[in-house]
């Protein structure tokens, strides 16, 4: 905890991240979908604001502030009703538009093949966005950058044919420190169930005013507390014993350097390009909820597998037999919670 909050810091909630999350510092994630038609911008603006209003943590700012143990990073969240809040020129979020001056068959044939070239990121990314993912912690701009940035791209039909249809690319950009897979996608579900009208629910617990406890911390420490006395503790023995997770590590000098010269060779030697894969909402369906079985009879099943999780699992086994194997063999879908 800070060795002193600010001024007026009733008005605000503090949510401070952990370790985990700092390992991902300087790094932004821009993520993008290309839906049928043209989305409704107003309509949008007002899902978001409701969202925010509900889950005001989305709201908050990323600010790093010197504590005991030196310096810290945490979210700095207005509360509902505050004066911050309600502050002229405090947005919540960042929605930008444009209409493209380009048809859609200038980047993508349609109908949509099943392999194609990945649009390019200023379809999804508005120029106002952060290019630095730095920017949401720099001491000159803390307070000044949403933690979300949102982002429109119509491509209106020219013609009455049809094949010239209405198309939107939907853009979001966050901050990776902040936001995991799972993070995120726990609000485009929000956001989705907001739009739709159906009930979703707040993750972490509603925010009290001043200092906030890290979820995962707290329950780290409980566990090492379970651990350390044995009893007392509402913990499992399964909970409570040791586990070796195999994808964490302490990586050194050596081991980035060789990391970064694999990627080097993949892209030169191996001319690797970024390419989307299109898959049938049957098919990606059937390959999630048979894949979340599978770990359940093994059971893997104390993690819920997201869906970019079994896809990753599907295209990585799916490439490696094709360049192992001739000819390509039957692909058979596995996934871990490691």
């Amino acid at each position: 905890m800070p060795d002193s909050e600010p001024k007026g810091e009733m008005q605000f909630a503090y949510y401070p991240l952990s370790d985990f999350d700092l390992m991902l510092r300087g790094t932004g994630i821009t993520l993008g979908w290309l839906v049928e038609g043209i989305i409704d911008k107003a309509q949008l603006e007002v899902v978001l604001q409701n969202l925010v209003s509900k889950w005001p943590l989305l709201g908050g700012r990323l600010e790093s502030v010197m504590g005991e143990q030196g310096m810290q990073f945490r979210v700095k969240v207005p509360l509902p009703g505050s004066e911050a809040e309600g502050e002229d020129g405090y947005a919540p979020f960042v929605l930008t538009s444009r209409d493209s001056e380009e048809p859609i068959t200038r980047f993508i044939d349609v109908p949509l093949p099943s392999i194609s070239d990945s649009l390019p990121l200023s379809l999804f990314k508005d120029t106002s966005a952060p290019s630095d993912p730095r920017a949401w912690e720099s001491e000159q701009q803390q307070g000044d950058v949403p933690l979300t940035h949102w982002h429109l791209t119509f491509f209106r039909p020219n013609s009455e044919s049809k094949h010239d249809r209405p198309f939107t690319c939907i853009g979001l950009t966050f901050s990776h420190v902040v936001f995991d897979g799972m993070g995120i996608a726990s609000v485009v579900h929000a956001l989705e169930a907001e739009s739709l009208g159906r009930p979703w629910s707040v993750s972490p617990a509603p925010l009290v005013p001043g200092h906030n406890a890290n979820a995962l911390e707290t329950t780290l420490d409980r566990i090492e507390n379970a651990k350390g006395t044995g009893h007392g503790s509402d913990e499992s023995p399964a909970s409570a014993r040791e586990v070796e997770y195999h994808s964490v590590s302490v990586l050194g000098p050596w081991f980035i350097l060789c990391r970064i010269m694999w990627h080097i060779w993949q892209s030169i030697w191996h001319r690797t390009q970024s390419r989307t894969i299109l898959l049938a909402p049957a098919v990606c369906e059937r390959l999630v909820e048979d894949t979340r079985e599978a770990a359940a009879l093994h059971g893997m099943g104390d993690v819920r597998l997201s869906t970019g999780d079994v896809l990753a699992a599907f295209l990585l086994k799916a490439s490696l037999i094709i360049f192992i194997t001739s000819p390509p063999n039957t692909v058979d879908v596995n996934a871990n919670n490691d």
